[in-house]
């Protein structure tokens, strides 16, 4: 579900290749003038009619929404203004605080909304931020809003994003962990207590105590439980300082390049495909054993 128009980003054939069922675009959607803004379908209204669809959606299903408004160039109608925007030499930072507090807001009504409806006991619902924020080039801005340099270290973390589960029965707790996006498919698939025999992941269940903490971005940079490694360059990963032993982040640059490459190796060779193959074979192997 995206309230924009259905091929921005190849989106009709992409999801299709992926797998989905069904995309939910802009033609779907109520979308007005009135309730729109940016780059369209303001988020209030779009969490609304998306949870109207999903109680119609037969059960199980997995559904992705994709909101618009908290995007650049952050812009809002007065009305939807609930703060006051920030103080700093960008105005691209500044109109962000806007944006950001409005989504927050638009998701506390959906949640509240959710909790009301039919699907909320048989439900997880993931929000999760698919990107950073604010991009590299305001970095001098963002400094002058945290009172800190932003070296390579603090713009590796601002590429953090939030992350928060909610369902019946999952008893409310913070978790401290190093992880990423990679991580959420066995995290659920666990919760949800679906097992897979033959699941083809690099990541590894969030809530697992025996897990390893790693985490590893396109360009090679990495976080583990104790360092950050960026750009070549090894950062105490609680403290921000520069580790002056040289090889502390060797291990992690090594591991980061080795599961990259693996990673390669199944989008680019298209491996997936041989899954099919195996499934094909073991149903034909089953007919035959019936028979």
């Amino acid at each position: 579900m995206h309230a924009n128009d259905e091929t921005f980003w190849n989106r009709n054939v992409m999801y299709d290749s992926l797998g989905y069922d069904e995309y939910f675009s802009k033609k779907d959607f109520n979308v007005t003038e009135e309730k729109s803004y940016g780059w369209g379908y303001l988020d209030e209204y779009f969490f609304s009619d998306s949870l109207d669809k999903m109680e119609q959606l037969e059960q199980p299903f997995y559904n992705k929404m994709i909101s618009l408004t908290n995007h650049h160039p952050f812009t809002l109608p007065e009305d939807k203004k609930f703060v006051e925007k920030g103080n700093t030499s960008s105005e691209t930072l500044n109109r962000y605080f806007q944006t950001i507090r409005y989504q927050d807001e638009a998701l506390k009504q959906f949640v509240e909304e959710f909790k009301k409806s039919d699907l909320y006991d048989d439900t997880i619902l993931v929000i999760y931020g698919d990107h950073f924020g604010i991009s590299e080039n305001h970095k001098e801005a963002m400094g002058e809003y945290l009172d800190k340099d932003i070296n390579d270290y603090e713009q590796f973390q601002l590429q953090r994003v939030p992350l928060l589960i909610l369902g019946e029965g999952i008893e409310p707790q913070e978790n401290d962990t190093v992880g990423g996006q990679i991580d959420l498919r066995p995290t659920l698939m666990n919760l949800l207590g679906v097992e897979d025999e033959n699941p083809v992941q690099f990541g590894q269940d969030l809530f697992s105590e025996d897990r390893r903490e790693m985490m590893v971005t396109r360009d090679g940079n990495f976080a583990n439980e104790k360092y950050v490694g960026v750009n070549g360059n090894c950062y105490d990963r609680e403290t921000g300082e520069p580790v002056e032993e040289g090889e502390a982040c060797a291990p992690g640059f090594k591991q980061a390049e080795e599961e990259l490459a693996l990673s390669d190796s199944v989008v680019y060779g298209d491996l997936l495909r041989y899954l099919d193959e195996i499934e094909m074979i073991e149903q034909k192997d089953s007919s035959k054993d019936k028979k």
